[in-house]
């Protein structure tokens, strides 16, 4: 099942990738044709800022769509992405392009694993517009908590005394990780940390959560994070 949902996902994005081209294509020739006017004299700057900026907004609206299309066929897999970096390779000596490749990562909760998605295409300058070809869609996988992917929540991992906690409380105490998890690839770790943080103080009075709790606060302040609702007694 694992290997299906890895081909079934790089199938996907590969097919974003295919309707992603044209809608950069379109973008460019209509940006080259406002700039042209404009040297040309027809437009003056305020109108062409105009119509850059209405280009732009026309363009997020687009981009915004291929982005719901994108969830709507990954919802079925029972996995969420989410767009975390873009790497841009500028034009090497020699060479009329650059490489643009936006990176995404996904994640597979059943499986629990990250997958991590490249989708790369060349952009070739030429006179009034940047042509774009779609050059691969490369997919990694590694652990859902890994020192590289979540080095908090794996730090955590590490710090909390899992041989003090007893089953029942662990099964709670391990959903609760693997939300921090999440929120730690989509880069909102504090927000959550604060949210989980509460629900753990209010627990306190459960010997395994003041456990748990201890290697928050010592997580935490190995990374530098200050915790809201410290309690003195934990």
């Amino acid at each position: 099942m694992q290997a299906e949902v890895k081909a079934k996902v790089k199938e996907v994005f590969g097919e974003y990738l295919d309707k992603l081209i044209p809608v950069l294509h379109e973008y460019s020739r209509k940006l080259g044709e406002v700039e042209g006017r404009w040297r040309s004299g027809e437009i003056e700057d305020e109108e062409l800022r105009k119509l850059r900026a209405e280009l732009d907004v026309e363009l997020s609206k687009k981009l915004d769509e291929l982005d719901d299309e994108l969830l709507e066929k990954l919802e079925p897999m029972e996995v969420e992405y989410f767009d975390t970096d873009e790497l841009e390779y500028f034009n090497a000596p020699g060479y009329s392009f650059r490489l643009v490749t936006d990176i995404y990562r996904v994640i597979d909760r059943e499986a629990r694993k990250v997958y991590v998605v490249y989708v790369a295409y060349k952009c070739l300058e030429k006179p009034n517009v940047t042509e774009y070809e779609p050059l691969e869609i490369r997919i990694t996988e590694g652990p859902f908590i890994s020192e590289d992917t979540t080095p908090f929540t794996h730090k955590l991992v590490e710090n909390t005394p899992w041989h003090l906690i007893r089953p029942t409380w662990a099964k709670n105490i391990e959903r609760l990780v693997l939300k921090l998890a999440e929120a730690e690839l989509r880069g909102e770790l504090e927000s959550m940390l604060s949210e989980v943080v509460d629900r753990v103080v209010a627990t306190l009075w459960v010997y395994d959560y003041q456990q748990f709790y201890r290697a928050l606060k010592e997580t935490a302040k190995e990374f530098n994070i200050p915790l809201p609702n410290i309690s003195p007694q934990a």
